[in-house]
């Protein structure tokens, strides 16, 4: 036997005990373990939003990136507080069956240690002839308000790239406000909800931080997404519900058709949402045209001025300056309104959502 031979032989057992070796060896995240907890003890499991190298790059809205479903595979709502969650959480599930999750305690959710979240049996909606919890196989959707929400270890988590919405997050649904709106929503919903009209809440400024600070972080991570504007639900529901479904992989994975949109229309608790279309029966209209109204022209300024890079992803920055333009009289209520409109379209076109409207 040649020496070339007499060594070979031992290096290919050598080569098989190691690969023999690495198959038996644990495969866990070090950076799923010892994370802290939640501010209020909640038992999730604080891990890395895991995001493939191919979407690294941050998130565009002309960039809502196409999925399929893999069994269990977690997705996750990372949402503002009145940005639409809960309408688009009802619209998810009357269409899906499947009962949405969240991140820590709501009314009638339990802690479930195989999602490693909170669900009602029946669904945000609370129909059990229509709804399910997530059985086995199902997609995990699950909401959470980090990293608007303050936790105690909120900074650490987020030098990590991490949140709080579990292990192997698998596709993003990221709705945005503009924060005008959103600000004025939370102020409204924090006041009634105390039944204190001077209760203390974030200022403008305050929360346009927190708002910028949010949806930088989510889209840091380049994690496969869908986001759409809350307007854009307001005005087309189903339009951004199809096409959420469709490019997240559910409408496929579920089978659905359009006979399944039928359904969504006529569930009770979403009728009341239909006000927001039309501002019926409301002062506070979410119409975005009559908006400006409400807020002092310099607000609006410092808004844009501060933020004007992160409002353009939305297309934001134009609403703002025709608001502007109308508080200075440049415009009066019908032509405001056409320009909103052309303003509000355009921009939802360059966005694979807006498609659809």
């Amino acid at each position: 036997m040649s020496r070339a031979r007499r060594w070979l032989l031992p290096a290919v057992i050598a080569a098989l005990f190691l690969y023999l070796l690495s198959l038996s060896m644990p495969k866990g995240d070090p950076l799923e373990e010892n994370l802290g907890s939640r501010s209020q003890n909640t038992p999730n499991t604080l891990a890395a939003a895991h995001t493939p190298a191919a979407q690294a790059d941050k998130a565009l809205l002309s960039q809502n990136t196409n999925t399929s479903i893999n069994v269990n595979m977690r997705m996750v709502l990372a949402t503002i507080p009145r940005s639409g969650n809960g309408w688009l959480r009802g619209l998810i599930e009357a269409a899906i069956g499947v009962g949405t999750l969240s991140v820590f305690p709501e009314e009638g959710a339990v802690y479930d240690a195989r999602t490693q979240a909170y669900g009602p049996d029946c669904g945000w909606l609370g129909d059990c002839a229509l709804v399910h919890a997530p059985r086995e196989g199902d997609p995990l959707i699950v909401k959470t308000h980090f990293p608007f929400t303050t936790l105690d270890n909120k900074a650490d988590l987020m030098r990590r790239g991490l949140s709080d919405a579990g292990a192997h997050v698998a596709y993003l649904f990221l709705p945005v406000r503009n924060v005008l709106d959103n600000h004025e929503a939370w102020v409204r919903y924090n006041r009634q909800r105390h039944g204190n009209a001077s209760f203390p809440v974030s200022t403008l400024r305050e929360f346009a931080a927190a708002w910028a600070e949010h949806h930088d972080f989510w889209f840091s991570l380049g994690a496969p997404c869908f986001t759409y504007r809350y307007e854009d639900l307001v005005d087309n529901p189903l339009a951004i519900l199809v096409r959420m479904l469709k490019t997240s992989g559910l409408w496929a994975r579920y089978a659905l058709s359009e006979t399944d949109l039928l359904r969504v229309s006529s569930v009770p608790r979403l009728q009341s949402y239909r006000r927001k279309q039309t501002g019926a029966q409301t002062r506070h209209r979410d119409d975005v045209f009559n908006s400006f109204k409400k807020y002092a022209p310099e607000d609006i300024q410092w808004v844009l001025t501060q933020h004007r890079e992160l409002l353009a992803r939305f297309g934001y920055d134009q609403l703002y300056e025709a608001w502007l333009a109308a508080a200075a009289g440049r415009y009066n209520t019908t032509e405001l309104e056409a320009h909103v409109h052309r303003i509000m379209k355009m921009t939802a076109e360059t966005a694979t959502w807006g498609e659809s409207l």
